[in-house]
């Protein structure tokens, strides 16, 4: 990660308007991951939000920042049949190298209208 100064505020601009797509997700990931200040303050509201049963913004938090285990983990409580809960789902066994469940949840989605989810 590069140096540079951070912009902490980021973080919550981003909780507050949760992106509502995978490719959305991963867009805002690359452009959000700039600082270990950020990454930081991320893994914060993922703990806050596991604490709280907040599944959805544990799911992510923990996604953005590498945290598969524990993204599977709060994800496996959302919709089975959200879009974003099944890439965070898919994309997560398949980084954690766990093909098959990843094979299962993705299954039939290659053709869906969201590039990230249908990569």
């Amino acid at each position: 990660m590069e140096t540079q100064p951070a912009n902490t505020s980021q973080v919550d601009e981003f909780f507050a308007d949760m992106p509502s797509s995978p490719s959305m997700l991963l867009t805002s990931r690359k452009s959000l991951l700039v600082s270990t200040d950020i990454v930081d303050k991320i893994d914060e509201k993922a703990r806050q939000a596991r604490e709280s049963e907040n599944h959805s913004v544990a799911a992510i938090a923990s996604w953005l920042t590498g945290d598969y285990t524990n993204a599977v983990s709060s994800a496996l409580q959302l919709d089975a049949k959200a879009a974003m809960t099944t890439f965070i789902l898919g994309s997560s066994y398949i980084e954690l190298d766990k093909r098959d469940p990843a094979a299962e949840v993705l299954e039939g989605l290659h053709a869906t209208s969201d590039l990230a989810l249908n990569a």
